[in-house]
């Protein structure tokens, strides 16, 4: 694999990393289910807003799931850059398509 191709992925990667993590911290800072907002015994200051931000707080945490998915997917990307064997299917051994990286620069198998 061209290593000019390699590090334009390597660059694609580390911006996408750091995009993600940025998510990954705007959505927990602004989850609506803060502490804060709790009195001295653990109840809420405000029950009957309870339902809502539960919800937004389950949504708000699988989102956060999903980016963390993505976020190992690139590490695992960027590892395999570093090792040498970036474009080797994982499973396969054989070689991803230039075509496949660029279009998903995490992938790890060819299909």
């Amino acid at each position: 694999m061209d290593s000019q191709f390699i590090v334009l992925q390597k660059e694609k990667l580390t911006e996408k990393r750091q995009n993600l993590t940025k998510e990954v911290n705007r959505l927990k800072k602004e989850d609506a289910f803060k502490e804060e907002a709790m009195d001295p015994g653990g109840r809420r200051f405000d029950e009957e807003d309870d339902v809502a931000e539960a919800t937004q707080h389950s949504n708000t945490q699988s989102l956060v799931v999903e980016i963390q998915k993505d976020l190992k997917q690139v590490e695992k990307a960027l590892k395999s850059i570093e090792d040498g064997t970036y474009g080797t299917d994982e499973i396969t051994g054989e070689t991803i398509s230039e075509e496949r990286l660029t279009a998903y620069p995490e992938a790890t198998t060819s299909n």
